[in-house]
This record gives C-alpha cells, sequence and structure tokens, in this order.
C-alpha cells in the first residue's frame, strides 16, 4: 500500500497530485519522467485566470483599480434577465441583494476614478450600462438599511460621473449624455426607488439623494419622454429646512448681473467678484509651537447675529 503525494512548485500555481492505495511504482515513475513542460503549462492556464479568481467585490475595492478595470468587472456582473442562470440566484433575496450591492459599489468607483480625460463613449459601454441595470433592478420590496444604501450609492456614483463628464453652461444648453433608451429607464427606475423609500430614511440621507437625483435629472431629461421626472416625497421632506439645494444653479466662472452704471446687464467672473465684495478677513493665529501665521481661509461677518 503506497500513499504517495507529489506537490510540484511551479510560477504561482501549486499543482498538487495524491495518488493512494495499490499504486504500481511503474506509473510513479513514468509521472516523474513527464517532461516539466506539462506542468508548467497548467501554471501558465492558472495564472491567466487569476483575475477573476476574485471575487467582484474584490475586484471593485482594489485601491489601483482602472476605468478599463472597473467596466470590465461590470462585464461579471449577473442580471435577473441573463440566460441560463443557476435557479438559487432568481429565487434568493441574498443573492440579489449581493447584486445590487456590488453594482452600486461599482458605479460609486467609477465615478470616482472617472476624469475628465477618459473617453466619453463610457456613456456607449454596454458595461457600464449592465452595471446600472444590476444595481437598478429590485427582487422585493425595498429596504432602507439595505436597498437604500445601494440606491443611493448607485445615484451619487452616476451623479458624480455625469457632472464629471457634462460640460454645463448656466442659462445655456447642456452637452448631450446619449444612454440608450433601457438605461435610461433604469437611471429613472432607481430615482423611483428612492423615492419610495424616502420617508424611511434620515433626512441626510435625503438630501444626499435629492441632489444626486436633481443632478441627474438636469442632465438626462434631455428628451420630451424625460421631463416629467420629478421627486416631490423628497421635496416634501426637506421643505422645511433653511436652505435649498439647486443642480446647476450658478456658473462659478461666469455670471450676467446687473450693473449700476450700465443700463446693458454685464459678464462677471463669480468668484473674484464675491472676493473682492464680501470683506473677507485673514486673522493671524498662534501654533501649538508658537509660531505666529496667518489664516488661509478668511472670515467675513456679513450680517449682525
Amino acid at each position: 500500500i503506497w500513499d504517495l503525494r507529489i506537490d510540484v512548485l511551479m510560477s504561482n500555481s501549486f499543482i498538487r497530485t495524491t495518488y493512494y492505495h495499490n499504486m504500481s511504482l511503474s506509473i510513479i515513475f513514468l509521472l516523474l519522467l513527464l517532461p516539466v513542460s506539462t506542468f508548467a503549462f497548467a501554471g501558465t492556464n492558472t495564472a491567466a485566470n487569476n483575475k477573476n479568481s476574485i471575487s467582484i467585490g474584490e475586484a471593485i475595492q482594489q485601491s489601483d483599480a482602472t476605468l478599463e478595470q472597473l467596466l470590465e468587472t461590470a462585464s461579471r456582473l449577473w442580471l435577473p434577465t441573463d440566460d441560463n442562470l443557476p435557479p438559487h440566484l432568481l429565487s434568493q433575496r441574498v443573492h440579489h441583494e449581493k447584486r445590487q450591492r456590488w453594482a452600486s459599489q461599482l458605479l460609486e468607483r467609477i465615478g470616482t476614478v472617472y476624469d475628465n480625460n477618459s473617453e466619453s463613449v463610457i456613456f456607449e459601454d454596454d458595461r457600464l450600462s449592465r452595471a446600472i441595470r444590476a444595481a437598478a433592478v429590485p427582487f422585493d420590496k425595498d429596504r432602507p438599511d439595505k436597498e437604500g444604501r445601494y440606491v443611493r450609492q448607485a445615484l451619487m456614483g452616476m451623479h458624480t460621473l455625469l457632472g464629471k463628464a457634462v460640460e454645463d453652461s448656466y442659462g445655456g444648453p447642456l452637452q448631450e449624455v446619449l444612454l440608450n433608451h433601457d438605461t435610461n429607464d433604469d437611471m429613472f427606475q432607481l430615482i423611483q426607488r428612492a423615492e419610495a423609500m424616502t420617508s424611511k430614511l434620515p433626512l441626510s440621507q435625503v438630501v444626499e439623494l435629492r441632489f444626486a437625483a436633481r443632478g441627474i435629472i438636469r442632465r438626462l431629461s434631455l428628451s420630451d419622454e424625460n421631463k416629467g421626472i420629478t421627486t416631490p416625497n423628497m421635496d416634501q421632506r426637506v421643505a422645511k429646512l433653511p436652505f435649498d439645494i439647486v443642480p446647476l444653479g450658478v456658473d462659478w466662472n461666469n455670471a450676467i448681473v446687473p450693473d449700476n452704471n450700465n443700463k446693458n446687464a454685464v459678464v462677471v467672473a463669480v468668484v473674484d467678484e464675491l472676493l473682492q465684495s464680501i470683506p473677507f478677513q485673514m486673522d493671524t493665529i498662534t501654533t501649538r509651537t508658537g509660531s505666529v501665521v496667518t489664516e488661509r481661509r478668511g472670515t467675513a461677518w456679513v450680517a449682525e447675529p
């Protein structure tokens, strides 16, 4: 009776072949005489599949992930409409919850990684559409502490992405964002799901959701079919706050303002004008080490308390 274990370590792959019970010496020696390339080939195949060996969640959280890598991860997301899905994926809430969580985290990461120098064709990429749909399609009744968090992440991620990609012009036309019809519907389904959960979410989260939703609506409501999308439940929740957040309310580079000395309005640089007209004061402070420095941020009292 033989109990022989042959361990071959090649590259980063560990190939373990175990032989038990009544094996002839001739077979064992034949195995040992096999070319090393046989094991090397197996090791190469294993290395080639390393990128899919980690979970989707781990791939999303990799700090050095590029936009292309994140979009490739999006292609691994499953959808309830996919063919030949295992029955447990369709029937068990835990798998639908994981799908929505991964998709929302992915959209949040894509929004963070994307920059203005990236290709605008990202909005025509089927992988982005897949991530949006994976986040948008619900399973059962949404729970504020679970699906509510995922919907918020997805909307905030898409708002960041659209905000970076779309050239804004106060009072003028927005650059068109081309999303296919189905993806457009998925975006607004996310907003409607947020609307339905508004009464059960903390006010701070409703403020974030409303800001993201209104920014998305502003950038995607270019066709007549989308102009009816509103957020009445969110609007009602924040109505008593002493402030409001208006998407694209001011172009901080230029604005048209009245000129008391001129009948015609003039275009001014908003930030420069504010710096000149508001009496900011830079105080001096003493640090822990005793050094006296000037504050980098100015303070201005513009009204009596």
